[in-house]
């Protein structure tokens, strides 16, 4: 796969998964933007955000790999803060070609202790961060013609587990999300741009 001269902007790249994704593309000459919520020390339902160094890091060694790769603070949950990342990646990489939804926060509890707080925070990141992204790139994306959303669910997205009642919720939620946003007209636009 040749993805030179594409621009990729990866929300949760500093770490885990996300990381993974954003080297993959790299690997491939894409331009990454790694977009992250880093604050020092504060967490979301229990989940320690990344860092500034962990940012730093991952964009480090991915212009190691020849790529322009910057950092993006971003809350996925707040439409504004995502209205200016993908001001700041068009205009230090270039229109977005592709929006990797990674962000996605897990907490582990039983559905009796589950907190209200925590069930809105895990459907706030990880189902609406996603709707947000989409929403936010989808009409650069329909105005050129081109374009690829990539959105991580789990497999707790297809089936329960113990103690993962919201998380599970949440990545149903993604599934279903994807169904809805991959049928025409929006599917059609963007795959007959790229035949």
């Amino acid at each position: 796969m040749d993805l030179r001269d594409t621009v990729a902007v990866v929300t949760g790249g500093a770490r885990g998964i996300g990381r993974g994704i954003a080297m993959a593309l790299a690997r491939e000459g894409a331009r990454v933007a790694v977009a992250d919520l880093y604050t020092p020390g504060q967490t979301t339902a229990g989940y320690a955000l990344s860092t500034e160094q962990e940012v730093a890091k991952t964009v480090h060694e991915l212009q190691t790999l020849g790529v322009q790769a910057i950092g993006v603070p971003v809350d996925v949950t707040r439409a504004d803060q995502i209205q200016t990342m993908v001001q700041t990646v068009t205009r230090d990489l270039g229109p977005i070609d592709i929006l990797c939804n990674n962000a996605g926060i897990v907490d582990v509890a039983l559905v009796v202790d589950t907190t209200e707080a925590q069930w809105d925070a895990m459907m706030d990141v990880n189902v609406k961060g996603i709707f947000l992204c989409c929403k936010a790139v989808v009409p650069g994306m329909i105005e050129r013609r081109r374009g690829r959303i990539i959105n991580t669910a789990s497999i707790a997205g297809k089936r329960g587990a113990a103690r993962l009642s919201a998380y599970c919720a949440s990545k149903h939620a993604v599934i279903g999300l994807v169904r809805a946003v991959a049928i025409p007209p929006l599917l059609r636009d963007l795959v007959s741009a790229s035949s």
